[in-house]
This record gives C-alpha cells, sequence and structure tokens, in this order.
C-alpha cells in the first residue's frame, strides 16, 4: 500500500483508490465523473480503482530498470506526480556573453538527460535574443509551430545580465513596455507562453543572481 485509503461517492457507488497527490487526484475525480468505463483513465495507461493497481506497466519503464514497472511515480505518489509528456521548454540567452548561451546548452542536456523526457513528446527550444522586445514575436512562432505536436509550455529560461526590472537585452528593447535595455512587468504579461496548467516556471537567471517567477 503507497498510502492512507480515501474513499469517495462517485455516481452512488464507492471508488476506493490509494492517496495521490492533490493535483492528480483532482484529476482522478475528474475523470471519474465523466465517464462510464470501471477504470481512470491516464492516457499511457488504465488504473484500476477496484484493486488499486495499474492493469499495465509503465510505458517509459524501461528508462529505469531499477523500479518496479507497476508502481506509480517511483513508489512516492504523495510527493511526486507523473505528466504524461507533451512538454515544451524555451530557453533564451542574450548574444552578447559566450558564458549565456553556454549555461543555456547545459540546462537543455540536463531537461534532456530527466527521467521522464520523452524525446517523441517533449521538445527543448533554444534561443539567442538581442532584444527583449523581440521575445513575444518568437514566442508566438515557437507556439504556433510546436504546441500542436508537443503540448503545453512547462519551463521558460532566460540567461542574460540582470538588473532591478530582471533580465537586461543587448541593444535598447523596442515596443511599448521598453525600459531602457529591460521589459516591463506588463511587457512580460502580455506574452502568452501557452502555460501548462500546472508545474510551469518562468526562470530568469543574471549576473545579479537567479529570480524565479511561477
Amino acid at each position: 500500500m503507497l498510502g492512507a485509503p480515501l474513499h469517495y461517492r462517485i455516481n452512488l457507488c464507492y471508488v476506493y483508490v490509494v492517496l495521490f497527490s492533490q493535483s492528480t487526484l483532482s484529476s482522478l475525480i475528474s475523470v471519474a465523473t465523466n465517464s462510464s468505463l470501471p477504470y481512470f483513465d491516464f492516457e499511457a495507461r488504465m488504473y484500476d480503482a477496484k484493486l488499486v493497481r495499474w492493469n499495465t506497466y509503465d510505458p517509459m519503464a524501461e528508462k529505469d530498470y531499477g523500479i518496479n514497472p507497476y508502481v506509480y511515480c517511483a513508489g512516492d505518489p504523495v510527493n511526486m506526480i507523473d505528466p504524461e509528456g507533451a512538454k515544451v521548454y524555451m530557453l533564451f540567452y542574450t548574444t552578447n556573453e559566450k558564458m549565456f548561451k553556454a549555461s543555456a546548452e547545459t540546462r537543455k542536456k540536463e531537461i534532456e538527460a530527466k527521467r521522464d523526457f520523452d524525446s517523441d513528446k517533449d521538445i527543448v527550444l533554444l534561443f539567442g535574443i538581442r532584444d527583449l522586445g523581440g521575445l513575444k514575436k518568437k514566442v508566438k512562432e515557437a507556439v504556433d509551430k510546436y504546441s500542436e505536436e508537443y503540448g503545453q509550455t512547462t519551463e521558460v529560461g532566460i540567461w542574460s545580465h540582470a538588473g532591478f526590472d530582471g533580465p537586461i537585452g543587448v541593444d535598447q528593447t523596442s515596443g511599448e513596455f521598453a525600459h531602457y535595455n529591460q521589459m516591463t512587468i506588463e511587457g512580460w504579461n502580455n506574452i502568452i507562453f501557452n502555460w501548462a496548467k500546472q508545474g510551469a516556471n518562468i526562470l530568469f537567471y543574471g549576473c545579479n543572481g537567479e529570480s524565479a517567477l511561477n
């Protein structure tokens, strides 16, 4: 037993489920209440709530032979979630320093080496930029080109020199949201990153430290 059992009354019958993280449990309840199937559909595999078991092995099990292929989240469903894949990562670096490009490339390799990274479903995009005002156009082009095949954006990273208002571009920022070589908060809010519903992050890495907006 991976956790304390919970009982939920769904469609006039009791469903017995193991304790999952709150976000995963919410999705389970949503699926169950809108389906006549006796299983919870996770797309990658089906879960039998009555038996408290998966009825097939994890399709990514071959990536880690040390873990039972029938467990969920490496046996720790309370602290971990198991995304279904289909993720887009966008990494930007300003072109005035080689170290920014090298750092972004290192992050790209880290992401691609993660156990849950599936090259058939996930993609890491790397862009060099000079003008922060051009970010909106680049992001839109990436979303239009890749979102249908690879899904929503789960992480955006930006490597640059940094100021009190975030990243600093190489050139003076163009457009209505310019603030010298930086961009205003309104400008960042105006970019449609196509964020994933859960766990998405934008991270700024700069010479004045690292900051993150979740």
